[in-house]
């Protein structure tokens, strides 16, 4: 049995590498990754004391040898980031035709995933450095992943809005840093609580059954045969004595019950993470009210969102499938064969609850080779926001509601999830019997855009649900605390702006549709228009408004006079000639919870061409989905003018759409966002359709629908746009 990790990102001893070794591989550089690995040997020789004036010599010329390769390393990746960061769409056309014409060659092989077995096992942009060192061995920590550069932008990302609630929390570490998301939150000490514990400080105490708490002190201290329990039991009489609310969430699992049960009587709410331990509390104490607080998700942590890096990464593991549960694969000859026979389909392994060094990889020597090693909580994060599914096995080491946990965790940044055996998850996986898994595979391969849309509705329910804000809530309700600030929607004005009176109907009924509950419309008739007849289209009680505007107005003072009319603290633009789905503005308000963005929007996955009746799924497009348009890197528009959302306060403190330009208001407005440092939240694609008319002069903007068609896979006609895109 492998032993439980308490640390963060594993620690590597390093081995240093003889100074002719590391020149051998110096000659030899040249990519990114292998150069890198040189520096990174090469610091090592540099700490080597030299003995005798020939072995300075030889310091000397290594030293400076690493000072070339640094500067040649740093010139290579300001290049690279450089053209990475280009969104310019006319200076990256000649690489996107590329992309386009070896896409369209490989499709019928793509399918079945072939191309899988040669590629990367890491890719470079979250390869840990020390990884191109061949012959790694001994008790070293096994860790091929290095996710902190990747992830550095995303770390800019607004966090979600912050609950109101403030809990003095005695736990693990990892739920320690998920509370931070959505309360404020103090964590006990054992050698200062005395200090920190005060009447009226907190809402209250927070508890959670663990081994070893977050500070790594109260160690054992909740277990029933441990002799350091005074100093918890004096805290809970301290508790008491301020009447001070004591919460217990027992999340262990029902087989280590007898071990921490004796807590049960001594606080003020209990809550079981499953039925099994609630159902031992209640047999125990019969008079003590148990409630239920299922496993739940952090979306500020466990999401789809992506850097740029990132998106790179993502690029290069699409198709892949990921198994986390190298343990169980070393230990169990049944599993060990499933997956070596999938190994050539893209499979990765890492392990994410224990700790195996180099020296182990020697269990399973045919999974050697793929094997991602040890990676911590965010890594493993990171890696579900990259990788299409999951795999999981009933036979595991893992606790059942660790399990669970680790399913809808990968759900919630994207991942379609596959479970061999029973189906007692089969709320949100797939599941079968392992010779059914290269026929559930096979599928996922072979329409992704299907993936795409289950791994969207899902997401939706796990936010509207299963947050760990949710569980926060429903504690605060139970102790009779004020509502937190997530569970009343803000207030939204879609704001419209139309010179085609006759499409206001056709707009209005897709308002009308929108499920979002506290929205209202800004309607502006830009120009000498019959605002009485538009007004008459408009029932009685609908948060409906329409005003107008002489058409010597620009667009952009149109769009800021729409947004000044509501108090709504958020806007969302919308196009009179465009498709929006009924949960289009629920979608994009559940993101809150993933992050409290300025600026959102989505990138147009999809577009109608009315001329020959077609519907397309745009890929390149669609790769856009999730991504953080940070700042400092974005300097272009990737989303749809028609798909941007936005918070009042903007305006208020002077951003606001140009009243010059007669055309590019969009655009500019996000070009103006990125240079007062505020990045663009790209979302996903469903629920919103660029619809291109078939009259000439119809649109001002222009769009190659030959090139669309070369690409985009075509999904039907406007018939079909329920089905394929509102979902």
């Amino acid at each position: 049995m492998p032993c439980q990790s308490t640390s963060g990102f594993p620690r590597r001893t390093g081995r240093r590498a003889a100074p002719q070794q590391w020149l051998q591989t110096g000659k030899a550089v040249v990519s990114r990754q292998s150069l890198a690995g040189a520096i990174d040997m090469a610091i090592d020789v540099d700490h080597v004391g030299p003995r005798n004036f020939q072995e300075t010599l030889e310091v000397d010329a290594l030293q400076r040898e690493v000072r070339d390769l640094r500067k040649c390393l740093d010139g290579a990746e300001k290049a690279r980031q450089e053209l990475l960061s280009s969104t310019s769409w006319r200076m990256t056309r000649p690489i996107r035709a590329l992309k386009t014409r070896l896409q369209a060659d490989t499709k019928k092989n793509r399918a079945e995933a072939t191309d899988q077995a040669n590629s990367p096992v890491v890719p470079g942009q979250i390869a840990r450095v020390s990884d191109s060192m061949k012959g790694s061995s001994g008790n070293e920590i096994c860790s091929r992943v290095d996710v902190r550069s990747a992830f550095a932008s995303l770390r800019k990302m607004p966090g979600p809005v912050r609950g109101a609630s403030r809990i003095v929390f005695l736990g693990s570490r990892e739920l320690a840093c998920e509370l931070e998301f959505d309360a404020e939150v103090d964590i006990l000490r054992e050698s200062s609580w005395r200090d920190c514990i005060r009447p009226a400080g907190f809402d209250y105490l927070l508890i959670e059954t663990v081994w070893v708490a977050a500070c790594e002190d109260w160690r054992y201290a909740m277990t029933s045969e441990s002799g350091s329990r005074t100093e918890l039991l004096d805290l809970l009489d301290e508790c008491r004595r301020i009447s001070l609310p004591v919460v217990l969430w027992f999340r262990e699992d029902v087989r280590n019950y007898e071990r921490f049960s004796w807590l049960v009587p001594c606080v003020d709410r209990v809550y079981a993470i499953d039925d099994s331990v609630r159902d031992s509390i209640r047999h125990d104490h019969p008079d003590i009210r148990v409630s239920i607080l299922p496993p739940a998700i952090q979306p500020a942590i466990h999401n789809p969102v992506c850097s740029y890096a990132l998106q790179e990464a993502r690029e290069a593991l699409r198709g892949h499938i990921l198994f986390d549960g190298w343990w169980d694969a070393s230990a169990d000859g049944t599993l060990r064969h499933l997956l070596e026979s999938i190994a050539s389909r893209g499979l990765r392994l890492c392990e994410s609850e224990w700790e195996f060094g180099n020296v182990r990889l020697n269990d399973a020597p045919t999974l050697a080779a793929i094997t991602l090693g040890c990676v911590d909580g965010p890594s493993k994060a990171v890696l579900n926001k990259l990788i299409d599914s999951e795999l999981f096995f009933q036979r595991t080491f893992r606790l059942p509601w660790r399990q669970r946990l680790a399913m809808i965790r990968a759900a919630a940044a994207g991942s379609a999830i596959g479970f061999i055996g029973d189906a007692v998850h089969r709320d949100i996986a797939w599941h079968g019997a392992s010779a059914q898994i290269g026929e559930w595979l096979s599928k996922l391969q072979r329409n992704p855009l299907a993936r795409s849309a289950a791994s969207h509705r899902l997401r939706r329910r796990l936010l509207a649900g299963d947050c760990l804000a949710h569980r926060l809530a429903q504690i605060g309700r139970d102790l009779g605390l004020a509502p937190q600030p997530f569970e009343r929607p803000p207030a939204v004005a879609m704001v419209l702006v139309t010179m085609r009176p006759q499409l206001l109907e056709a707009c209005l009924q897709r308002f009308r549709q929108d499920r979002y509950p506290n929205k209202e419309l800004i309607v502006v008739l830009h120009g000498d228009h019959d605002v009485s007849a538009a007004r008459s289209l408009i029932g009685p009680d609908e948060p409906i408004r329409v005003i107008q505007l002489g058409s010597e107005r620009s667009l952009g003072a149109c769009l800021n006079q729409a947004i000044e009319e509501s108090e709504a603290e958020y806007w969302a633009k919308v196009d009179d000639d465009d498709l929006y789905g009924p949960e289009y503005l629920s979608d994009v308000m559940a993101s809150r919870l993933v992050s409290s963005f300025q600026i959102a929007g989505k990138p147009p996955v999809f577009a109608y061409l009315e001329a020959d009746d077609s519907l397309y799924h745009d890929p390149e497009w669609a790769s856009l989905s999730h991504v953080w348009h940070a700042s400092e890197e974005a300097s272009a528009a990737l989303v749809a003018g028609g798909t941007l959302v936005g918070r009042r306060d903007l305006l208020e403190r002077g951003l606001r759409f140009s009243e010059k330009r007669r055309g590019g208001s969009d655009s500019d407005f996000i070009r103006r966002c990125y240079e007062q440092g505020h990045g663009v939240l790209a979302l996903d694609g469903f629920n919103f359709v660029r619809y291109r008319s078939g009259q000439a002069g119809f649109h001002t903007w222009q769009m190659d629908e030959r090139e669309l068609r070369g690409r985009a896979a075509r999904l039907g006609g406007l018939a079909d746009v329920p089905d394929r895109v509102f979902v």
